[in-house]
Formats: C-alpha cells, sequence, structure tokens
C-alpha cells in the first residue's frame, strides 16, 4: 500500500494532469518560462508551474535580491548605529513561492551531478 492510499494516490496524478494541460493552454511566454525553470537542479514541472504562477512575470524583479525580498527569503536584521545584527530569514512576502524555491534549493547542498531526467529538461529548454 506504500505511504499514501492508493485513492489518494490517483488524486494527485489526476491533479498533476490537469495541471499538464492548463500549461498546455497557456500563452507561449509562459510555456518557455516553466520549460526554462526546469532546467535548473531541484525543479520540476509542478515546482516550475508553482513558481511561474506565484511570480506572474519574472521581469517583475530587478534581480535576484529583488525576487529574494518578494517571497521573503532575506536575512531580518537589527541594527542601531555601529551595530549590526543579522537573524534568520524574513518570511514575510509570498510564503507558497518561498517553500517552492527553499524546497528547490536542497537540491544544491549535495554535489552537482546531472542525472538522465535534468539532462533531458537542460536540452530542451537550450532548443
Amino acid at each position: 500500500m506504500g505511504v499514501f492510499p492508493e485513492h489518494m494516490r490517483e488524486r494527485v496524478l489526476r491533479l498533476e494532469q490537469a495541471i499538464a494541460e492548463a500549461v498546455k493552454l497557456a500563452s507561449s511566454a509562459l510555456q518557455e518560462v516553466i520549460t526554462d525553470l526546469q532546467a535548473l537542479r531541484g525543479i520540476v514541472h509542478i515546482s516550475a508551474v508553482t513558481i511561474a504562477a506565484e511570480l506572474c512575470q519574472v521581469s517583475r524583479c530587478a534581480g535576484a535580491r529583488e525576487l529574494m525580498g518578494y517571497c521573503g527569503a532575506v536575512p531580518s536584521e537589527n541594527s542601531s548605529g555601529k551595530r549590526t545584527r543579522r537573524g534568520g530569514i524574513t518570511k514575510t512576502g509570498n510564503a507558497h513561492l518561498r517553500r517552492i524555491v527553499v524546497n528547490a534549493a536542497w537540491s544544491y547542498h549535495r554535489p552537482p551531478a546531472i542525472w538522465a531526467g535534468l539532462r533531458k529538461r537542460q536540452q530542451s529548454a537550450s532548443e
């Protein structure tokens, strides 16, 4: 039986298929962003779709700092005068986007390796 009952596994598959169908109906620009995101380690189809949906337009952020600020993945700061103290991430901003980005970032914790699935996604992104 595994971790999930069969009916839950089937529901997840139906939802993933519905998302794949919705992406096929999306604009070519959005489809390109989703394909390009999948060229990164740790980001597969559902993660790429989630990031694209939460950001709406990647170009709205001028750079990485602004993007991380938007999703709340920047350090908190408690400074006064010459004293500067930085803490954990602020957790303000888009929590759903932050969760997906942080989970994807964990794949960079391991030594780099390109397996067959990632190689295929990178080739389709470069075409």
